[in-house]
């Protein structure tokens, strides 16, 4: 491949990841009973209403649980990965199903990526501004509070310092080993799948 392609495959790949976790912070947000009136929250509302209001007619929501923007991903995945296959290896129409377990494993890694990196801020935070009002603090603490509260159940704090997050970081990282090996027991080729 091309310099000039491997600088297209780069920035392709990190617009559709970079949409791709709007969209995941979308299913997220009313799991969590995040603030809508957040201007982050606000900003991933406007940002994912195109794609979501045709799916909203055929895909209804069950309270809080919303299905629409996981299709929306799989979907924004799934044309990811055939334009990508296409500048890459030249390569026509590739099998739907194969495609779209490949989106899903890609998913999964930008999920666990986004609660890896989530959980680092949060516990960097406590420690710069522990009491911040910004509302990207707000909002990151009321999506990794669901998370970090069952570790700091299982290993409370001792002498006022939270090691849950040192857990939790095992975890996450023993289930990217295992995504790891899924992704190459379907044989997911390098460098098309945003994600992984």
């Amino acid at each position: 491949m091309s310099p000039l392609a491997d600088v297209g495959l780069f920035l392709f790949h990190s617009l559709a990841t970079l949409y791709l976790v709007v969209l995941l912070l979308r299913f997220a947000l009313p799991l969590v009973r995040a603030d809508f009136r957040n201007p982050v929250c606000q900003f991933v509302h406007r940002a994912t209403w195109p794609l979501l209001a045709p799916l909203r007619r055929f895909v209804p929501g069950l309270g809080r649980l919303d299905p629409s923007p996981l299709l929306a991903a799989l979907f924004v995945e799934w044309l990811a990965i055939q334009l990508a296959a296409s500048l890459v290896y030249d390569a026509g129409l590739l099998d739907p199903l194969r495609v779209l377990l490949w989106g899903a494993l890609g998913l999964l890694s930008l999920a666990l990526s986004c609660y890896y990196y989530g959980v680092l801020a949060v516990v960097i935070l406590s420690w710069v501004a522990p009491h911040s009002g910004h509302p990207a603090a707000r909002l990151l603490w009321r999506l990794m509070e669901p998370v970090m509260a069952p570790f700091r159940r299982i290993l409370p704090p001792l002498a006022g310092v939270d090691l849950s997050p040192i857990l939790l970081f095992v975890v996450l990282n023993m289930f990217r080993i295992l995504l790891g090996h899924a992704a190459r027991a379907a044989q997911v080729p390098a460098g098309i799948v945003p994600g992984i």
